[in-house]
């Protein structure tokens, strides 16, 4: 396929929005552990959903033609130029 721009996305774990008893103790944990994860281990840090989504459409909106790798760093960092607009989205429900 001859896509003019792709964006790949690796998030490390994602905070998830569901209230079950594994998931709030995976998240949890998770948590605990990214203190600890700096440097070369920061890729690995966790994410909500809600950040991660924002980043992919903020990145799909600054439309660059090229092969993008957004690792979690990047993820965390990334500077949501069109916060105006995703928030709009979200109150649309489609960032929920």
């Amino acid at each position: 396929l001859d896509f003019s721009s792709t964006n790949i996305f690796r998030p490390g774990h994602l905070m998830g929005n569901k209230k079950r008893l594994d998931i709030v103790l995976a998240d949890l944990i998770s948590l605990i552990f990214d203190l600890v994860l700096r440097g070369p281990l920061e890729k690995f840090r966790s994410i909500s959903v809600k950040k991660l989504s924002k980043s992919i459409v903020s990145s799909s909106i600054d439309y660059k033609a090229g092969i993008y790798v957004y690792e979690s760093k990047d993820l965390q960092k990334q500077n949501n130029i069109n916060l105006n607009i995703i928030e709009q989205l979200s109150q649309k429900n489609f960032l929920q």
